[in-house]
């Protein structure tokens, strides 16, 4: 543990402890009763006989008649009598031992906490007199339940089980005036939850559920007593909602196909049940025993103070669709390419849809919902209109919403759709996925256009790529795993920055998201890496936020940088073994050459001999022979498009003056003319396609300078 050096810290905060010193006097100046528990206190008032009497049909006054740390919400006598005449009992002998445990348990709060702690957090956090939306932790759990499940024992192997499933305790939220006016929340959004509420929270009344604190901070020697306006039920978690409303049990059904919220990675360890990555502490939390002895049990959760606050700081929001407006967004977008709608949904798929409806460690109150500054799981903005929403419900860990008016997560308006709703490109949407580019792609929340060449299933076989299922990975044909990093390199070079719609004649050049270039025309598509091996387009369609083709090849990167190309190449020979002279060229890299996309003009051999020959190129003078070489650098790329014409920097500067050697370039008939300061014009070979290469362009020319 760190030592600290308390009075230096003392003396640094001593102007902010003065100026939030009267807020907290009204919290902390109170008498500590010597003199008894919560249990002896309560059961000393005659007001909450009633109360006290529960308490003890439960068990629990010997509990809180003990050493040990609680907060306890108790409630009078005429409060508790009102709720038992709304359930139906005239006194509370006659409510069922284990319904009434679970209601008492739900006023019992692990730990010690006054108002002041119910309202701004711990002391000790890092702003104490932040007013926060606070959860605490009460000793209400669900009915422990049994399941079937197939588990991985460490003695006996997997095999399926009768388990106990144990739902985390359950959570109680405070509301104060000073957290609302801090975060701006309107008090419509409040009594939105909690219409029955009495409580004043603009008079400073601190609201738990449907009641309110009447009197606070009672203290005691194990604790603190706050006095509530009514008997509180345990609320639903989230999962519980979605699972016991029918109306969203198309919902419910695709979200538990990735098991969300179905266990504890901490609880379900010592069983070998894979832990579940996938929304952690959306849902109540649960772990598995096997046996009653380990029913009970907390294992390692959480772990430390700064976890405790963190979930007690922790909401969530779900955002879930009905019946009927989950399967029309369904069987609109899959029912075209599906016959059973949503069994057929591939997994990855769903699951961006059912994230969309998740907003993890986000409480969006009303009026928050239509903002677009709230996120998804996968931190993409969200905004609904509160016109849409059906069901309220603040849930024991967060809120939810029924919505009536659903139309998918953000990809379904992008290039992206495609990839989602059609089985002909589900290994595409698959490493869209899995690389990440689908975030790119969304490109959320500034919208940014891109063209995607979408190799579809065929392509990649044609390639001979498969997916393997039982190791989850693609292969070749030989079975040999493909690395991730590679496929990613390669799915980058489909995707091209802005909207293209090809309605030009011949071939253009334009920048990919990995910054290479793609030779783009109507009825052929090619990379630098399969320079012969074009993917030919479909028509190409709009999908929101660019141009979506269909292509029949895979595109691959640049796989040599320039120099690379030249080392090998018996055309280029001269032309490199100039540049090794003048110590250009060395270990297969140009000096110089420093630039991501350069342009290199390559006279052919013939044309660097005769040059030699009539003394065109300074072949006796290193120093002389370096300046001319760099003349046929460009640090950008000039492609025989035509997209890029004028007058261009060569890489030839002049250490004295630092003025550069310039080239006038143009393009007619795609034959690049480039002419320099002595009025030499050269003129490249005619091709079908440039030669492109890792970092930039090679043009072959007819002649020298």
């Amino acid at each position: 543990m760190k030592k600290r050096k308390n009075w230096i810290w003392l003396f640094l905060l001593l102007p902010f402890i003065i100026s939030c010193e009267r807020e907290m006097d009204k919290y902390y100046d109170v008498e500590v009763d010597e003199g008894g528990t919560v249990y002896a206190k309560l059961a000393g008032n005659e007001e909450f006989s009633i109360f006290t009497h529960a308490l003890e049909l439960c068990e629990y006054s010997d509990v809180l008649g003990k050493s040990g740390l609680f907060t306890v919400l108790a409630v009078d006598n005429d409060n508790f009598n009102a709720f038992l005449q709304a359930k139906g009992y005239s006194k509370v002998d006659d409510v069922p031992v284990e319904e009434l445990k679970r209601v008492m348990t739900n006023h019992i709060i692990e730990w010690s906490y006054s108002a002041f702690d119910l309202t701004h957090g711990y002391l000790d956090d890092e702003n104490p007199d932040d007013p926060q939306l606070i959860r605490k932790m009460t000793r209400s759990m669900e009915p422990i339940r049994k399941e079937m499940l197939t588990v991985n024992h460490p003695e006996e192997g997997e095999a399926e089980y009768e388990v106990n499933v144990v739902s985390e305790n359950k959570m109680l939220t405070f509301l104060s005036k000073d957290y609302i006016d801090n975060e701006g929340i309107p008090v419509g959004d409040i009594t939105t939850f909690f219409p029955n509420n009495k409580g004043d929270i603009n008079g400073g009344d601190i609201l738990v559920g449907d009641a309110y604190i009447v009197e606070s901070d009672i203290s005691v020697l194990n604790g603190w007593i706050h006095v509530v306006s009514d008997v509180m039920e345990p609320r639903r978690n989230l999962n519980s909602i979605i699972q016991e409303e029918d109306n969203y049990s198309l919902f419910k059904n695709a979200a538990w196909r990735f098991a969300m919220g179905d266990n504890n990675e901490y609880y379900t360890e010592y069983y070998g049940y894979p832990e579940d990555d996938f929304l952690e502490n959306l849902f109540t939390l649960k772990w598995y025993s096997l046996d009653e002895e380990f029913v009970g049990k907390k294992g390692e959760y959480p772990s430390s103070t700064e976890d405790a606050i963190a979930i007690q700081k922790t909401m969530n929001t779900v955002t879930a669709p009905n019946n009927t407006t989950f399967q029309a967004f369904l069987d609109d977008q899959f029912g075209p390419y599906y016959d059973v709608i949503p069994d057929d949904i591939p997994d990855f798929a769903m699951e961006r849809i059912v994230r969309a409806c998740m907003h993890q460690k986000q409480t969006i109150w009303p009026s928050q919902l239509n903002s677009g500054e709230q996120i998804d799981l996968y931190g993409i903005p969200i905004a609904y209109n509160t016109a849409d929403i059906i069901n309220y419900e603040f849930a024991s860990n967060g809120l939810f919403y029924g919505i009536n008016n659903f139309t998918g997560s953000s990809e379904f308006k992008t290039v992206v759709r495609p990839t989602l709703v059609n089985p002909d490109y589900a290994n595409l949407g698959f490493i869209l996925e899995e690389t990440g580019y689908i975030t790119t792609l969304i490109s959320l929340p500034e919208i940014v256009e891109y063209t995607l060449f979408a190799p579809n299933n065929m392509a990649f076989e044609n390639y001979g790529w498969f997916w393997n299922e039982e190791e989850e990975k693609f292969v070749d044909e030989e079975g040999s795993g493909i690395p991730w990093s590679a496929i990613k390199n390669i799915i980058g070079e489909h995707i091209v920055i802005g909207s293209v719609e090809i309605d030009w004649e011949g071939v253009r050049y334009m920048k990919t998201v990995t910054g290479n270039y793609l030779g783009i025309g109507s009825d052929a598509v090619f990379g630098g890496g399969n320079y012969d091996e074009i993917a030919t387009p479909s028509a190409g369609v709009y999908e929101g936020n660019g141009m979506f083709y269909d292509v029949d090849n895979l595109i691959f990167p640049p796989n040599k940088t320039i120099a690379e190309k030249i080392y090998n190449n018996p055309d280029y020979s001269e032309f490199k073994a100039l540049l090794v002279q003048c110590g250009l060229y060395n270990n297969k890299r140009i000096a110089k050459l420093i630039s991501p996309h350069n342009t290199c003009f390559i006279p052919k051999n013939d044309a660097i001999l005769a040059a030699i020959e009539d003394g065109r190129i300074p072949t006796e003078d290193n120093v002389a022979l370096k300046k001319y070489m760099l003349q046929y650098f460009v640090a950008e790329p000039i492609f025989t498009d035509g997209q890029k014409l004028g007058e261009f920097a060569t890489l030839d500067v002049d250490k004295e003056t630092e003025v550069a050697t310039k080239i006038e370039v143009s393009v007619a008939d795609r034959v690049i003319s480039i002419s320099n300061n002595s009025g030499t014009t050269l003129q490249s070979i005619l091709t079908e396609k440039d030669e492109v290469a890792k970092d930039g362009v090679i043009h072959w020319m007819d002649s020298a300078f």
